[in-house]
């Protein structure tokens, strides 16, 4: 005799077959001969899918697992270097910055799922870097301006021992 154990739920997968609480097989296809009556259960469980974490700068993101059951979480601890700040944090292209707390961001699976973690440069005045910070704002032509409070403007950040100059362009 032959059985077969299929799914009709895209989120459970067959995990083998099981005979007086025995695994029996792992194949969803099993072949047996009949000699007298056996109560064969087919086991199904919730797909795992790869959590997959790539960062761009100076910092770190680490899963706490690179495999996550349907509809968990998947938990990322996110650690910029010092002088440096989470810019942005995409979930298969979607910013989920916002959704970081506590250096922790935890967010849904239901399918194979790429994390993008984006560094900067810490542009605040508590940096963390030595020295006094100066900005100087400038609208789009060049011209210097005071911070806008809308529309595109580009701003230079710079530390007064030298350390470093950041120009960013905002777009509001």
């Amino acid at each position: 005799v032959t059985v077969i154990a299929e799914s009709t739920n895209d989120h459970y997968s067959f995990q083998g077959w099981e005979e007086n609480f025995n695994v029996v097989s792992t194949d969803p296809v099993y072949t047996f001969q009949v000699t007298g009556n056996r109560t064969l259960t087919a086991l199904f469980g919730l797909k795992s899918f790869h959590v997959n974490v790539l960062t761009e700068g100076h910092g770190t993101a680490v899963a706490e697992s690179d495999m996550v059951q349907y509809r968990k979480n998947a938990v990322i601890a996110i650690t910029p270097e010092e002088g440096y700040m989470v810019e942005k944090v995409l979930v298969d292209g979607v910013d989920v910055t916002r959704n970081v707390k506590d250096g922790v961001l935890k967010t849904v699976v239901k399918a194979d799922t790429e994390i993008k973690v984006y560094f900067g440069i810490d542009t605040s005045v508590n940096a963390g870097l030595k020295g006094v910070v100066s900005r100087r704002y400038f609208n789009l032509n060049g011209n210097e301006c005071s911070e806008p409070d809308h529309g595109p403007y580009i701003v230079i950040t710079v530390w007064s021992d030298g350390s470093r100059t950041v120009r960013k362009e905002i777009k509001q």
